[in-house]
């Protein structure tokens, strides 16, 4: 087997190095033939090299970067595969372009037609860091919208609503490489009340800790998160949401985040500081590293 450079560039605000030595050393143990550099915006492990972004580290053999941090600058030798914000109306034709099912998802404007969407929309910001701040979302009525065509200070996006049932529901999966690193299903826990639009949607103070997770293996939605992924090749790592219709049982992709902050096995924002006890079920349910070691391998493999 010829040998094959892989270089792992990762950095510790986004996630536990430790993660990615012992994803190394799966590596070693199952492909000796695949050397593994593992590299860091700022080390603090004897067995983490800080990178240079101008180093040229491999000539004549083949080589495979992926790096999980935004490096404008990092134009390494050999293949790169790198963590990249990707805007959501770029993502919403990517998934039309890939006949992948998606709710019509446009940027507003006061002045559009709300009649090509259905009886009720999210709006929220298209700046993905407002995104998380929950005032910033809403769900309305399209009559409403219609009426009141408001003009926002920053920019909006307007999605169909697609109802995932009496408790608002979620399915959430990390893939890496086009591999599914776990998958998971997460509900709310204030019932709608007779209406389409469940009230915890704009109750503001419901906070995210009452969410349920359910971990039950459910193989048309790890099929579909793996689909997602596909028509993003050149995205390394991926947090994918998808929303099942309760009435149809569709699947609909309904976001990715392809910028490198869902390494949620160790991230500050997923287990540390958020829910530490979801840590473990992660990493367990399909036996993440391994699965993440087996991605790298089969990616350095076809160089």
């Amino acid at each position: 087997m010829k040998k094959i450079n892989l270089n792992i560039i990762v950095s510790p605000d986004r996630c536990d190095i430790n993660d990615f030595i012992t994803i190394k050393n799966i590596i070693k143990s199952k492909a000796d033939y695949i050397s593994v550099e593992l590299s860091s915006l700022y080390p603090s492990d004897v067995e983490v090299e800080e990178i240079d972004i101008d180093e040229e580290p491999y000539h004549g053999e083949p080589s495979l970067t992926v790096c999980l941090v935004d490096l404008p600058e990092f134009n390494p030798s050999g293949k790169l595969l790198m963590t990249k914000p990707i805007n959501k109306i770029k993502q919403y034709n990517t998934f039309k372009d890939n006949n992948i099912n998606t709710p019509l998802t446009a940027m507003y404007d006061p002045n559009m037609d709300f009649g090509v969407f259905d009886q009720y929309i999210i709006l929220k910001p298209y700046q993905s860091a407002l995104q998380s701040v929950k005032e910033n979302i809403f769900v309305l009525p399209v009559d409403q919208v219609s009426k009141d065509r408001k003009n926002y200070d920053v920019p909006y996006i307007i999605q169909q609503f697609i109802d995932s049932g009496d408790y608002p529901s979620i399915y959430r999966a990390v893939v890496f490489l086009g591999e599914v690193l776990y998958l998971c299903k997460i509900s709310g826990t204030i019932k709608k009340s007779g209406d389409v639009i469940p009230v915890d949607f704009n109750n503001k103070n419901s906070p995210p800790e009452i969410d349920t997770h359910e971990w039950d293996h459910n193989q048309l939605v790890y099929d579909f998160a793996k689909t997602i992924s596909n028509a993003f090749p050149d995205s390394p790592l991926l947090g994918v949401d998808i929303i099942e219709d309760y009435r149809t049982g569709n699947l609909y992709a309904i976001e990715i985040n392809a910028g490198g902050n869902v390494w949620h096995f160790s991230s500050h924002s997923r287990s540390i500081e958020y829910h530490p006890y979801l840590a473990e079920k992660r990493l367990n349910q399909y036996g993440a590293f391994s699965v993440a070691a087996d991605a790298l391998i089969k990616a350095a493999r076809k160089l």
